[in-house]
Order: structure tokens, then sequence, then C-alpha cells
């Protein structure tokens, strides 16, 4: 049987290059989140603090075509025993 917490889907914060703007941006369920940039790293970096906030979450990296290129999952905080 399958906790809550492993029934929850994981959100995904999808970092992707667009090609009508010319930079890298971060979106989730299909729309920017307004954190344009001109550096891949920079879209990863405001990815990966949105989703360390949001558990569980996964940062999916695509390439400048658009194919995943790495996926970084961030799992829910251990529950800690209450004694």
């Amino acid at each position: 049987m399958q906790s809550d917490q492993e029934q929850t889907e994981a959100t995904e914060y999808h970092v992707v290059y667009s090609q009508d703007k010319q930079q890298w941006q971060v979106e989730y369920e299909g729309q920017s989140l307004g954190y344009p940039a001109w550096d891949k790293r920079v879209a990863t970096s405001a990815a990966k603090e949105m989703a360390t906030k949001k558990r569980p979450s996964k940062v999916v990296i695509h390439d400048r075509k658009g194919p995943v290129q790495s996926e970084i999952p961030y799992h829910p905080k251990p529950q800690k025993n209450k004694s």
C-alpha cells in the first residue's frame, strides 16, 4: 500500500530554450514562470531553487533543440519521528 506522499505526483519545472525570445526560461505546466535567462545555468539554478521548495518535484533540463537532456529529482523531506 502506498502512502499519500508516494501517490503525490512530482511537480515538474522545465528548463527550456525559447527560440522566439532567444533565451532560456523555466516553465511549469507549459507556462513561463518569469525567469528568463541568457544563460542555461542561471535558468537551471532558478528551477532548482523552486523545486527544493515544492517537494516532491523534479527539474527537467532540455537541450537547445528541445529533447530532454537530464532530470534532477527532489524527493520529499523525511518525516521527523516524534518521540
